[in-house]
């Protein structure tokens, strides 16, 4: 390539097409296809309640759950970490109050 020679890189894919031979061409992934989208309207109680569940599931991994002592050495991201869960918990109020609120 540097060469900006067309052939030697011909030639050199080519090359590189047979060694790989039934690798040539392949995804490195499985396809993934998904269902077409459903554009009913949600319910919104039961989409509620599975939001609860998920952040009581979540609960445990608050930053002052798994640091109650607030020991700076066990923190990954300190303040961020508090505020994105801060905001996910405001959020799930905004579920049951509204956006005034």
């Amino acid at each position: 390539m540097a060469a900006e020679d067309g052939a030697a890189m011909r030639a050199a894919a080519a090359e590189a097409t047979i060694a790989l031979a039934p690798w040539v061409g392949n995804p490195e992934t499985t396809a993934h296809y998904f269902p077409p989208i459903n554009r009913e309207p949600f319910d919104v109680k039961r989409a509620r309640d599975r939001w609860l569940i998920n952040v009581q599931h979540g609960l445990r991994a608050l930053p002052w759950a798994k640091n109650p002592s607030g020991d700076p050495r066990k923190m990954t991201a300190g303040l961020r970490d508090a505020a994105f869960s801060i905001d996910a918990l405001v959020r799930t109020a905004m579920l049951f109050h509204g956006p005034e609120a």
